[in-house]
């Protein structure tokens, strides 16, 4: 089985829905797709979205995360794979697509208690204080780890390690079923929540 990483998962991604690009001043064409540069972060923003949907025969065991978040609280990812759909997205409060997407993943995020849906945060490149005021700013009260220095992002080779925001939805089994590279939709999160058995 081919292993999942972002040189396989992106051009999956392409086909599945075209990334479109705004003209806008700053924007880079890169391999990953479009981007906006947010060079005082070394990072970059996507500024297309693609999801892929990763047939239930080819998923593969999600990687392990761990970590202290934002609250000092340690989060062990192994805690709660196997036993509820996990949806996992890296953002940054220096992000502006995180700024219109995470409400989305807030609102499912406190619907997603009696629905099997947890949500955990990968916190990229950011101050513990602008990441803090800023999901708090957005109704944000789910666990975001902290990673000043991308070492969390580099354990995920299916997320380009330069796209903020990309998310991972990982199934009940403990296996990656789904990408998305950039804000993800409220439609399209209610689609893949859809097909993994959680009602939103």
């Amino acid at each position: 089985m081919t292993p999942l990483t972002a040189a396989t998962v992106l051009p999956r991604v392409r086909r599945m829905l075209p990334i479109w690009c705004g003209v806008l001043a700053g924007v880079l064409i890169a391999a990953s797709g479009c981007t906006v540069d947010s060079s005082a972060h070394g990072a970059r923003n996507t500024d297309g979205v693609g999801l892929y949907v990763v047939p239930a025969s080819q998923r593969q065991a999600a990687p392990n995360l761990s970590g202290t978040t934002l609250s000092g609280a340690r989060f062990d990812l192994a805690d709660h794979l196997g036993r509820q759909v996990i949806l996992v997205n890296v953002w940054a409060s220096w992000c502006a697509p995180c700024r219109q997407e995470m409400p989305t993943l807030a609102k499912a995020a406190d619907a997603g208690g009696g629905s099997g849906l947890l949500v955990v945060g990968v916190d990229e490149k950011d101050s513990p204080s602008s990441a803090r005021a800023f999901s708090s700013s957005l109704g944000a009260t789910y666990s975001s780890l902290v990673d000043t220095h991308s070492q969390l992002l580099a354990q995920l080779p299916m997320l380009p390690h330069d796209a903020v925001p990309s998310s991972l939805f990982i199934d009940a089994e403990g296996k990656v079923a789904a990408v998305a590279i950039g804000p993800i939709t409220s439609v399209q999160l209610t689609s893949v929540l859809s097909r993994l058995g959680v009602a939103s």
